[in-house]
């Protein structure tokens, strides 16, 4: 029996079934009916958050062996509070995501990253009532570019996924609906 382990943000999919993980846990599964899938995505975690916790839970599961590792995470590193001081600067994302692949390529038999998706701007920000952080596809664009490049470097599968979203497929501005979790599950599919 492997395990699969599934790092992230909301972005994945926080409601049970409702996620583009839930879909490739169950694909997954259909093709190895023995695999494990564990679900550790936290809404509002940012790289720097799972870099502190990636290997306490790579090593609580190491031990049936790792199938595979799904990250998916920075959307929360672009966001900012003020655009002047942002709290996570892209050199800090890059060398957090350096480690978090580092450590995820080291445990695994396969790492999939699938890129950042981009936000609706036309919807007036904070998204969320009591929201901090506000974001601009721009900043995104290039977290995801560094995110490319960090993945081709390690040779790490890199999952373009930004150009399937359409502003309106964001109702509340930066969490994809339903029908488009799916449109994301069926590219990651393609690539795995």
């Amino acid at each position: 029996m492997k395990n699969v382990l599934y790092f992230g943000d909301s972005i994945m999919g926080q409601e049970p079934n409702h996620g583009y993980i839930n879909l490739l846990a169950h694909h997954l599964y259909t093709v190895d009916p023995s695999s494990r899938h564990h679900f550790l995505q936290v809404g509002g975690n940012s790289s720097q958050d799972l870099l502190e916790r990636i290997e306490n839970e790579i090593a609580t599961r190491q031990n049936k062996g790792i199938r595979g590792i799904v990250v998916s995470i920075g959307i929360v590193d672009a966001g900012y509070k003020n655009p002047q001081n942002p709290e996570i600067s892209l050199e800090t994302y890059q060398t957090n995501m350096q480690k978090i692949l580092s450590t995820a390529q080291n445990a695994a038999q396969a790492v999939w990253v699938p890129g950042l998706t981009r936000v609706n701007e036309q919807l007036p920000q904070p998204f969320s009532p009591g929201g901090k952080r506000t974001y601009s596809n721009k900043r995104i664009e290039t977290f995801d570019q560094a995110l490319e490049g960090l993945c081709i470097e390690a040779d790490i599968k890199y999952i373009l996924i930004h150009h399937l979203l359409l502003p309106e497929d964001l109702a509340d501005g930066i969490h994809p609906s339903r029908k488009r979790h799916i449109k994301i599950f069926e590219r990651i599919k393609e690539n795995l």
